[in-house]
């Protein structure tokens, strides 16, 4: 077993130990109803959304600010302590509450009261599933990834096991379902859950406050191509990780003598960011750079030529149904840089957009070794202006309209 690997291990076994050692703590304090405190929101007649989830997104961060500048909403963000990461957070939150683990978590939502509708997220469903059997008010729950669409079911994972029946519940007994891309619509006919609980669709879209509109131009000599998201070292299993073990796509780019800069997710494991940290020390043409913050990344992206998303089929034992059918919030955070993007045509769905949006184009695997030979022969210039009108369509400021309409729609439904 390699270092790194070694050094993962003790990260979940650490997260293992606090979560059973707290809820001994925790577990007859909720018996008693003893409650806890500084948890309460003050407000003047406004309405509660109470957000709830394991991990820190990015993307219910982006909705959530542009649903409390209208004065009417006020927002609670309830999240496990060891899931919080403050990158991907804004100012937009009214309370932030952070739990220990499942007592606590049930301590803390039996004293929230007045809420107008409990918006739960995934990636992982094991704590909403938690609120939404333990609080009465409407439940709808938010999905962009849907892990019964990485692999097949049943599934072999342990973890993967005991996930799968708290996301099946999510997707079957919410009163509704927030979709970000299309995989929950797969998800259902290999449940075949019947009928679906009311839902929306609703694109990852841009943040207003992050479009960046600088004059571009391409210098052929230095080309710049950047990625940001999640990455993963060479000690990772390529089964579960190959889509983004990029040693390929750092060699085959720096052969053309293309820089590639990486912006690490901010929740990526020191094992994985210090396996690239030594690629670059010898690689001139490869840069790995420090994570940015949710609202600075698009103006950090703005520095550089090409954005691009190298997901490939043959790097993962994930499903083609995944790959068809998935989307990720770093397209769009490309868009918002205004830099145009290469995007794998493995992944269906997110090339259809971009072509769609004018935001770039598809590539196939082995066009990796010949992207300085595309990029010569593109319209640099035109791109960026086409990019750039086309996402004046994807403003989150436009859309969010439709998600406080779909709030209201649920409610009703309770009351007809």
């Amino acid at each position: 077993m390699s270092i790194a690997l070694f050094r993962s291990y003790i990260t979940k076994i650490r997260l293992l130990l606090y979560s059973v050692t707290s809820s001994f703590f925790d577990f007859i304090p909720m018996l008693l109803r003893v409650p806890v405190r500084n948890i309460s929101l003050q407000t003047s007649g406004e309405k509660i959304i109470l957000f709830v989830g394991g991990t820190t997104s990015p993307r219910i961060s982006r909705m959530a600010k542009w649903l409390v500048k209208n004065p009417e909403y006020k927002t609670i963000f309830l999240c496990h302590t060891k899931g919080y990461i403050e990158e991907f957070s804004n100012s937009c939150w009214n309370k932030v509450i952070l739990y220990r683990n499942k007592p606590h978590l049930i301590r803390i939502i039996r004293q929230l009261k007045n809420i107008y509708i409990i918006h739960g997220f995934a990636v992982k469903s094991y704590y909403p599933d938690i609120v939404r059997k333990h609080h009465k008010a409407k439940f709808i729950m938010d999905f962009q990834d849907v892990f019964a669409c990485y692999y097949s079911l049943p599934p072999t994972l342990r973890w993967l096991k005991q996930e799968l029946p708290h996301e099946k519940n999510c997707l079957e007994k919410s009163d509704g379902i927030v979709a970000h891309s299309l995989e929950p619509w797969i998800v259902y006919r290999k449940y075949g859950i019947r009928p679906h609980p009311d839902n929306i669709f609703f694109p990852l879209y841009c943040d207003d406050d992050c479009i960046v509109d600088t004059e571009k131009k391409l210098n052929p000599d230095d080309i710049h191509i950047v990625y940001a998201g999640g990455i993963s070292g060479s000690h990772r299993s390529r089964e579960r990780h190959g889509v983004t073990q990029f040693h390929k796509v750092i060699e085959k780019l720096s052969e053309q003598k293309i820089h590639f800069h990486i912006y690490p997710s901010p929740a990526t494991h020191v094992t994985d960011s210090d396996d690239y940290k030594l690629i670059s020390q010898n690689n001139p043409y490869f840069h790995i750079h420090q994570a940015v913050s949710l609202d600075n990344l698009p103006a950090e992206l703005a520095k550089y030529d090409f954005g691009i998303i190298p997901f490939f089929l043959s790097d993962s034992g994930h499903s083609k149904e995944k790959y068809k059918y998935a989307t990720s919030l770093k397209l769009f955070n490309f868009i918002e840089a205004g830099i145009p993007v290469f995007v794998a045509d493995d992944i269906y769905y997110q090339s259809w957009m971009l072509k769609r949006h004018h935001a770039g184009i598809g590539i196939h695997e082995e066009d990796v070794a010949n992207l300085k030979k595309i990029i010569l022969s593109l319209n640099y210039e035109q791109m960026v202006v086409n990019l750039k009108k086309s996402r004046a369509n994807l403003l989150l400021s436009q859309q969010i309209v439709r998600l406080t309409d779909f709030y209201t729609r649920i409610l009703k439904k309770g009351t007809e």
